[in-house]
């Protein structure tokens, strides 16, 4: 369903305009009596947002809201439709999340480079990743990419598999965020 459809099939939801003004408002100057030169109303996790006067032009505060790395873990997606500017939000702040996989990633790629022998093999290894509320841990899923079903692969899911095992989920985790997926280029360099 998109955006605009959604925006209108929920309430609104003022716990998740205060999530998305941090955010916003480091891509939108205050006007020079102090106010907002941006106004968003949440319905959902569906944020409509509306540059007012005094506003950036339109053009750069679009690529600064699309260029977005300090909103990983908050914004899922943006829709632009029709003049009218969507920003999808994470069901829950997943930055705890986000920090938490980066950390798995870095200790994956140290681990794979001295277990997995993948010199004479291209092409890439990604991997799904679940997270279960209920044993609070996090573990591999589906494989995919051009190498899902080769040894490499089978190598890097138990390295990946052994990391996760160590490394414990912090508590104030709560899910992971949209774009959950692990990958690894083949063959692999430090």
């Amino acid at each position: 369903m998109h955006a605009d459809k959604l925006f209108e099939r929920f309430a609104r939801a003022p716990a998740n305009e205060v999530r998305i003004r941090g955010f916003l408002d480091t891509k939108f100057p205050n006007r020079p009596d102090g106010t907002r030169s941006y106004d968003v109303e949440c319905h959902g996790t569906v944020c409509k947002l509306t540059a007012l006067a005094g506003a950036p032009e339109q053009a750069i505060w679009q690529r600064d809201i699309q260029n977005r790395e300090d909103a990983i873990g908050l914004v899922a997606g943006i829709l632009f439709s029709y003049g009218d500017v969507f920003i999808k939000l994470e069901a829950f702040d997943a930055r705890d999340a986000v920090v938490y996989l980066a950390r798995v990633s870095d200790a994956a790629d140290a681990a794979a480079l001295w277990t997995c022998d993948s010199h004479d093999v291209r092409g890439e290894v990604t991997f799904d990743l679940v997270f279960d509320s209920g044993t609070r841990t996090v573990t591999t899923g589906e494989a995919g990419g051009s190498l899902a079903t080769s040894d490499v692969s089978a190598c890097l899911r138990g390295v990946v598999d052994d990391v996760l095992r160590r490394m414990p989920v912090p508590a104030t985790m709560l899910g992971l965020p949209a774009q959950h997926r692990m990958g690894f280029a083949v063959p692999l360099k430090p």
